[in-house]
């Protein structure tokens, strides 16, 4: 707004499902969505793409680990997401992408708030699985208890969706170019890991 003080723009959190569904009936000009979707009647246009990292409780045995691999995370200490969200959806299929069977992780417990999970590990222990993007604004005491994944390194792929037959072309440009702008460099590099994909086709 303050680049292009001619554009009007509004703003709302919506769920995934809402999104593709507003911009099918046209009440919606664009969404910032995690893909792929794929969806014939949206247009995916792949902004940045942010690592899938664990936070663990400061006790945590993953703490402790040099090299943290996949596998390790297919355990019922694993925190999650209620129905509904893609990075639940995401977490599953993480673990399902190494033969593990998710039927034993924690499905009764249910949190909308990526935070809410963060709380409780450091309250119950265990761990949980939060998106880059979280982690840049943790306190530098909270970020040791962050560790990356050192092999396959799990990606999210962010992307600006909008109807094919949106014709504000040169805005969906300006759009992209303004977050590419504000994320960390790294994060435009889609060849440092491995997209995890979120829903199934």
């Amino acid at each position: 707004i303050r680049r292009y003080p001619g554009v009007q723009v509004e703003v709302e959190e919506l769920i995934s499902e809402e999104i593709i569904r507003r911009l099918k009936h046209d009440t919606l000009d664009v969404g910032i969505f995690v893909t792929p979707y794929h969806d014939s009647k949206i247009v995916e246009q792949p902004v940045f793409y942010e690592e899938m990292m664990i936070y663990a409780h400061p006790d945590h045995e993953l703490l402790k680990k040099k090299d943290v691999k996949t596998q390790d995370i297919a355990t019922p200490e694993l925190w999650m997401l209620g129905d509904g969200h893609c990075f639940r959806d995401q977490v599953i299929n993480l673990c399902e992408m190494r033969n593990f069977q998710h039927r034993n992780l924690p499905f009764d417990f249910e949190s909308n708030s990526l935070e809410t999970l963060m709380k409780i590990v450091d309250k119950e222990g265990g761990f949980t699985l939060i998106p880059q993007l979280a982690v840049l604004y943790m306190a530098a005491e909270q970020q040791k208890q962050v560790r990356k994944f050192r092999e396959n390194v799990p990606l999210r792929e962010v992307s600006v969706i909008y109807s094919r037959y949106y014709i504000k072309h040169k805005l969906i440009e300006l759009l992209c170019e303004e977050i590419r702008a504000v994320v960390p460099k790294e994060m435009l590099d889609k060849k440092r890991g491995q997209i995890v994909e979120w829903k199934n086709h």
